[in-house]
């Protein structure tokens, strides 16, 4: 007898449970369910409201990246919507691993501003960007000058997202197997970060020639100076 091929049959499975899903969110009403399939070609995609005004449902792996002096790591990569919140004590364990040490201060969106998150930041003495709960205090100008540098420092991180889809095909992931794609996320990420250490070792060694030409430049200087004042003639 024929057989099926392996991907037709995980193709199939699919559709059956699409339609399942499309059965029961009908008979019941709704318009959501758990782990809705919205691609038969990449069933683990899951639908993410973002409530933009463009865009107010996304498609593709949500990332936690957690940023430090200039480099970035993905602490963690899902195609499920889970909540970003969740992930703020992993990153912290993840820093401490890599540096020895809990970072000192941790600039965040709003979205991670958990009682849980608080609790844990301030019992870890980490200082952090998020407002504080409760009705807003009047702020010195020295906490308004802090708070301000706090706003960039989360701003940097929003915008290393964009330049990651706009350079470096963050937003052009083409696989279709979910660890592939996790996998090419990334890659991008890793070339990021040799694209960072590349023009920071490109900028010593620019730096490093500008001070040698400039002695170079000082000691030719001096020997054409004494050069003519030696065979010079005052009349």
């Amino acid at each position: 007898g024929m057989t099926i091929p392996k991907r037709v049959r995980a193709t199939l499975q699919t559709i059956k449970t699409m339609y399942a899903q499309q059965k029961q969110m009908y008979k019941n009403k709704t318009k959501s369910i758990a782990d809705r399939i919205v691609s038969i070609h990449k069933p683990y995609v899951r639908p993410i409201v973002r409530g933009k005004t463009n865009k107010e449902v996304e498609f593709g792996a949500k990332a936690s990246l957690r940023h430090v002096d200039g480099y970035l790591f993905a602490d963690h990569v899902s195609f499920d919507n889970y909540h970003e919140g969740t992930t703020l004590v992993k990153s912290i364990e993840r820093f401490e691993q890599a540096f020895g040490k809990k970072p000192a201060y941790v600039s965040m969106d709003s979205i991670y501003g958990s009682r849980e998150n608080r609790a844990y930041l301030k019992e870890q003495t980490i200082r952090t960007s998020v407002k504080p709960l409760g009705r807003p205090k009047k702020l010195t100008p020295e906490e308004k000058k802090q708070a301000y540098d706090d706003e960039i420092q989360r701003i940097i991180i929003e915008g290393k997202y964009g330049v990651a889809k706009r350079r470096y095909g963050l937003d052009l992931i083409m696989s279709k197997r979910e660890e592939t794609s996790e996998t090419e996320i990334a890659l991008v990420f890793v070339v990021i970060n040799l694209a960072k250490r590349l023009r920071h070792f490109l900028r010593q060694i620019f730096s490093a020639l500008c001070i040698v030409f400039c002695k170079l430049f000082r000691v030719l200087g001096r020997l054409f100076y004494c050069s003519v004042a030696k065979y010079s003639t005052i009349s």
